[in-house]
């Protein structure tokens, strides 16, 4: 399960990302953008895009993950920080560019060509960027336990549970879980924090001592409960934060024998 957009370079990570770079490398080969196609041999074009990808996503790799924890921590929009990641990658990757021109092609970039030359390398490395941030995604989904597969095993003991609750709360008093696509917003009594992990996830590693998750959407800590709102047909449950969260059908006779409905 991950908790962060943290880059554990498996084997199997390695592999894939490799296989994604060398279809960049084939696809710029074939492509032959900057006139290389029509200038350099075939050998020279390869190698030629081999140094220059390879580089540039070495230089990415450091940075742009870097960029989306921050995002990640902050709770906004994280395509923008992959964005600015990206810019800040092709700083030394169009560096990159100028230094491969001189040596395949023995010219250099005029200074006023570097600015078109910048643009062209960050929007190859925008949209590599958004493939490997999508196929981590991807991969985060089917590592995800699903009802086909085996559940996370839950913690054996209290001091466990109070670590993962340390994780997800940075040591605050946790209110409440609520679930958006793969990201889970943390509402604690300092903030909110947004991490990669699915709602069913967290809820398995938490005690019903703590808390308990009461729609597919939120999970909702009993201390965080200032009062419950019954109607003829829905049940709210309204927070010490002020916020009214929804009980769904499905778990509302779990909530009906809970304290905090009494």
């Amino acid at each position: 399960m991950s908790t962060t957009m943290r880059e554990n370079f498996t084997t199997g990570q390695i592999y894939r990302y490799a296989l994604i770079t060398a279809g960049v490398i084939f696809f710029l080969y074939w492509l032959g953008p900057f006139a290389t196609k029509e200038e350099l041999s075939a050998s020279a074009r390869a190698l030629y895009w081999t140094v220059a990808v390879t580089g540039n996503m070495l230089t990415a790799f450091a940075i742009v993950p870097l960029c989306c924890r921050k995002a990640l921590q902050r709770g906004v929009f994280i395509w923008p920080y992959i964005f600015l990641g990206s810019a800040a990658s092709a700083l030394p990757g169009t560096s990159n560019i100028f230094l491969l021109e001189y040596f395949f092609r023995s010219q250099l970039v005029p200074i006023l060509d570097l600015i078109f030359l910048y643009i062209d390398v960050l929007i190859i490395t925008c949209a590599v960027s958004a493939v490997f941030f999508l196929a981590k995604q991807y991969q985060t989904d089917l590592d995800q336990p699903h009802s086909s597969g085996a559940k996370a095993p839950l913690p054996k003991t209290a001091p466990e549970n109070e670590d993962f609750i340390h994780k997800l709360t940075g040591g605050a008093k946790l209110l409440r879980l609520n679930s958006q696509d793969h990201y889970l917003q943390v509402f604690t009594d300092s903030g909110t924090r947004t991490m990669l992990m699915r709602l069913s996830d967290a809820s398995q590693h938490l005690s019903l001592s703590h808390g308990m998750q009461v729609h597919r959407s939120h999970w909702v800590a009993h201390s965080a409960v200032k009062n419950v709102e019954k109607g003829k047909n829905n049940v709210f449950l309204h927070l010490v934060d002020g916020s009214k969260i929804p009980v769904s059908r499905k778990y509302l006779k779990q909530v009906c024998n809970a304290d905090w409905f009494k």
